[in-house]
């Protein structure tokens, strides 16, 4: 199939001749055949060099992960309704009292509560109010800043209108309280270069800003309120859940013979619940801090320590021919895999969690081959979080 590619190559035949003249013509699909397979086994051979050996079977098709248990239906209104319900009453108390304030201003008012009430938790809706008025109060002052230091003078001005647009925007996905700082002294800049200055207007703009935020905060506080604590304990649910299912599947690939492809998938959705779990964990951890939980950093370390050791056990469990022809390692990830579960359930279901006494592993694996050395160490870490977790 060489020789006649290369064959093709050096002699494509007289230009402008019909295709059906062209020699070796007749051989062309088996040259095409020859070459999808030369392909096919490089990625193949790409793909064991990145994931091991055993990533895809002889004869295993890419399919589909087999898809988490729908969670059962809650009672009452669901999430979506009660969060239109939520900003409803948020923009509509934000108008009413904005326009009591001022009849031409209240949009700022109802701009403000529907930013800042994200239909998430309590302490999110209260970190965005916190976010905007900080930015408000900190754009207003250096938007007069910069309007009376370069009065007169109309192409310095200009400029800082596209600046702040420009650094506003930048800001957008970075630090949601430049964003408003921006576009507070751009407010200011602009109403400056079009002689509209005053002190009124801008004084006006905080207050609007401030009862939108509060309106915002009331409704996410009294209306269908989700607590920042329920929602970080169930990502945590999420994610427990899903590192007990690969242990289960380590434990049992080799016996299963299951698709390596759809292991590592799983080990990408729980990376993926890691970073659920730090976003509903943000009003408790950041810089500004909406309600106090100490508790939450160590929940959260321990989360991403429980991940990273997840993911050794996985590769172990793909690649580490030791730790498949091991009956006892196995067997200790399946018992691990039910301390996640149990770990999960009670979470879910706010109970005490009692600590299982410390299990040393068996002697027989003290001097097990080179591949296995360190899954004992990989468990016994993943069994120390599970205790921490549960305190």
């Amino acid at each position: 199939q060489a020789d006649i590619a290369a064959e093709l190559v050096r002699n494509p035949g007289p230009r402008g001749a019909p295709i059906a003249g062209l020699p070796f013509l007749s051989a062309l699909p088996e040259v095409l055949r020859g070459l999808g397979a030369a392909v096919a086994a490089e990625r193949d051979r790409l793909v064991a060099l990145s994931f091991g050996p055993l990533l895809l079977p002889a004869g295993e098709g890419v399919g589909e992960p087999t898809p988490d248990p729908a969670p059962p239906p809650s009672a009452g209104l669901h999430k979506n309704t009660k969060q239109a319900i939520q900003v409803t009453i948020a923009a509509g108390g934000a108008s009413l009292v904005g326009a009591l304030i001022s009849p031409t201003r209240w949009y700022w008012a109802e701009l403000t509560a529907f930013i800042v009430f994200s239909g998430a938790t309590r302490g999110d809706t209260i970190l965005r109010a916190v976010q905007r008025v900080l930015g408000t109060v900190a754009g207003l002052i250096a938007g007069f800043a910069l309007a009376y230091a370069f009065t007169g003078n109309r192409e310095v001005q200009g400029g800082l209108v596209f600046l702040c647009i420009f650094c506003g925007l930048y800001c957008a996905r970075v630090v949601p309280t430049g964003t408003v700082f921006w576009f507070t002294s751009l407010l200011a800049v602009f109403y400056q270069l079009m002689g509209m200055l005053n002190q009124e207007v801008l004084i006006l703009r905080l207050e609007e800003t401030l009862v939108g935020a509060l309106a915002g905060t009331i409704a996410a506080a009294w209306v269908f309120p989700t607590s920042t604590r329920s929602a970080v304990r169930a990502a945590l649910v999420v994610l427990v859940k899903r590192g007990g299912k690969i242990l289960e599947e380590a434990g049992r690939l080799q016996e299963t013979g299951g698709s390596h492809y759809l292991f590592f998938r799983r080990l990408r959705l729980l990376d993926r619940d890691l970073v659920s779990l730090r976003a509903a964990a943000a009003p408790m951890t950041g810089k500004i801090v909406a309600t106090a939980a100490p508790d939450t950093y160590r929940r959260l370390h321990d989360a991403s320590a429980l991940v990273h050791y997840l993911r050794q056990v996985a590769f172990a469990a793909a690649n580490d021919q030791a730790f498949q022809n091991s009956e006892a390692c196995r067997g200790r990830c399946l018992a691990v895999a039910e301390e996640l579960n149990s770990l999960a359930e009670r979470v879910e279901r706010r109970e005490k969690i009692p600590l299982r006494p410390d299990d040393p592993w068996p002697a027989d694996l003290d001097a097990a081959p080179a591949g296995i050395e360190s899954m004992p160490h990989w468990l016994s870490r993943v069994e120390q979080l599970v205790r921490s977790l549960s305190r």
